[in-house]
């Protein structure tokens, strides 16, 4: 790995206008048809394959990776040529490389985090079950969403590994493979809609998921999409909905993600069933003490940090220059803009490691895939002051608070028609 302060030979080279070596001729980058060593897994490249972004999929998951040594030999005995940087992204490469050489107790204090989630994930929820007590519900609940951006988001990320050791990976597999069916979304198609979506064409009012997945429930959260007279109320009912959201995870997994049956019986039995059991009916109280828990929190960690007065939504005239005919964008280095125009950040250390570094998702978006999100905490500094330097969007709230207000600011915003949008 190339982690040395400055770019290497090669880097300078494209950060002065040159191409990268072996795209002269015009080839096009291809993902192999078979890869069994590829750390992401075949199914990682499988989605890959055919993707009009295979190209930037494939830049943003090997930053601060081996990119010049290991990675390129491979790709050379594959006959592979690999997309061209530019000189942004060698920036932040070489950034990162820097960061992860210098800070590897970041990497082990993730592991030791994410090891110490998988015991306490069982554990409070089996105390909970058979105690029915508010403070194991809520410890219940805030594991739950610890869990859920940590683990099961970032694993997501990595092809399905947390830990980068082989052993550890495979005994953890199907335990991970067991809470996310069961109390999270099919994985296959979170990846699906995450990664190959929400990451790809961020804030996009037709392809984002994220965005375009709430208008069926009366969100307005983006300024081209239809007003209607019920979004007026949308600062009423919207926080309703967001506390409540930890009851539609069971539905949606069977319903829109493909779940299996199984898992949708295991957690009711788990969540409603056994509780009640044990404790009798007033266990509903701490059950909704979970969901509340759980849905308030998961709910406005995801919407904050994408809806919000400052950022630039995709269709906004700050991003038009960054995008072709077809909105994608010109190359690698306009489509990090383009992610930090769209994303933006509240908090800081103890944050990031609660909450999977989601609070840094600036970083997230430009880096999806480092090694352990509290990287993020020391790649912010530099993504700030590179984006000063070349005056890109850098939106930041201090706390989640400061992110929530700001949230709700544009909640309201979005409810009045358009001709009435407040300057």
């Amino acid at each position: 790995m190339n982690a040395s302060k400055e770019p290497n030979k090669e880097e300078k080279g494209i950060a002065n206008g040159q191409k990268e070596k072996g795209t002269a001729n015009g080839q096009q980058f291809s993902v192999p048809v078979d890869f069994p060593n590829h750390p992401g897994g075949q199914d990682t490249l499988n989605a890959a394959r055919d993707h009009s972004h295979k190209d930037f999929l494939f830049l943003t998951s090997h930053f601060g990776r081996d990119l010049d040594g290991r990675i390129t030999q491979a790709a050379k005995s594959r006959g592979i040529t690999l997309p061209q940087r530019g000189p942004a992204y060698n920036e932040i490469h070489a950034a990162l490389c820097r960061i992860i050489q210098e800070h590897p107790e970041q990497v082990m204090i993730y592991r030791a985090w994410c090891l110490f989630l998988t015991v306490l994930f069982p554990t409070s929820l089996i105390a909970f079950i058979m105690t029915g007590s508010h403070v194991w519900a809520v410890t219940w609940g805030l594991v739950f969403v610890s869990y859920g951006f940590n683990i099961f988001h970032m694993r997501n990320h990595l092809g399905g590994k947390v830990y980068g050791i082989g052993w550890l990976d495979q005994l953890t597999e199907p335990i991970y493979d067991f809470m996310d069916r069961t109390y999270a979304i099919r994985p296959e198609n979170w990846r699906k809609n995450h990664n190959e979506g929400h990451h790809l064409v961020t804030n996009d009012p037709i392809r984002d998921h994220d965005i375009y997945s709430t208008v069926g429930v009366g969100f307005r959260l983006h300024p081209d999409l239809p007003h209607s007279p019920i979004h007026r109320f949308q600062p009423l009912y919207i926080p309703l909905l967001l506390i409540l959201n930890g009851l539609t995870f069971p539905f949606d997994n069977i319903l829109k993600h493909g779940g299996h049956p199984v898992y949708f019986m295991i957690y009711w039995l788990t969540m409603f069933i056994l509780p009640t059991y044990f404790n009798g009916f007033d266990a509903l109280k701490t059950i909704l003490t979970v969901i509340v828990v759980a849905g308030t929190l998961n709910s406005y960690i995801i919407q904050v940090t994408h809806n919000h007065g400052d950022l630039a939504s995709f269709c906004d005239t700050a991003n038009r220059p960054l995008v072709d005919s077809m909105g994608r964008p010109k190359n690698i280095d306009d489509f990090m803009q383009l992610q930090m125009n769209e994303s933006m950040n509240w908090g800081g250390y103890f944050s990031c490691l609660l909450f999977g570094g989601n609070n840094y998702q600036i970083e997230h978006h430009v880096a999806p895939s480092v090694p352990s999100p509290l990287l993020y905490h020391y790649l912010s500094p530099v993504l700030r002051e590179m984006a000063q330097r070349r005056g890109w969007s850098y939106v930041s709230e201090p706390d989640f608070a400061s992110a929530v207000a700001t949230y709700h600011k544009h909640l309201f915003e979005m409810s009045l028609p358009p001709s009435k949008k407040s300057e």
